[in-house]
């Protein structure tokens, strides 16, 4: 994923020139949406690593463009609040996800495991 992050910081610019901030927001949420699609669906390790390459690419995107459509509606003097309260909600959606997966609930009898290597 953090490669796919990275590769989307060259692309920003150009896609940001062609397709406008908006649009970029929008191709990098279907570019999260199709990634989440065939990690669900996916049985191979090597298109589960490309999904994620794919999510980190949307991820990428996604974030980039949010900070400058933020810094672009805000107006000058509540520019600095509005991306204090975006990174901030950001830093605490990232550590109540590494709480809350840090211990692994016990498998419940109705689910299914899927291995996903063979």
């Amino acid at each position: 994923m953090l490669l796919g992050a990275f590769i989307s910081c060259f692309a920003t610019g150009p896609l940001g020139s062609v397709l406008g901030r908006r649009w970029c927001i929008v191709f990098g949420v279907i570019l999260l949406i199709v990634s989440i699609i065939i990690m669900v669906v996916t049985t191979s390790m090597g298109l589960l690593y490309f999904s994620r390459l794919v999510m980190g690419f949307g991820n990428g995107l996604v974030m980039t463009f949010t900070m400058v459509y933020v810094s672009e509606l805000a107006p000058a003097k509540l520019r600095g609040l509005a991306y204090g309260f975006m990174t901030t909600w950001i830093t605490a959606g990232t550590a109540i996800g590494l709480v809350s997966l840090s211990k692994p609930a016990p498998p419940h009898p109705t689910c299914n495991h899927v291995s996903l290597a063979d």
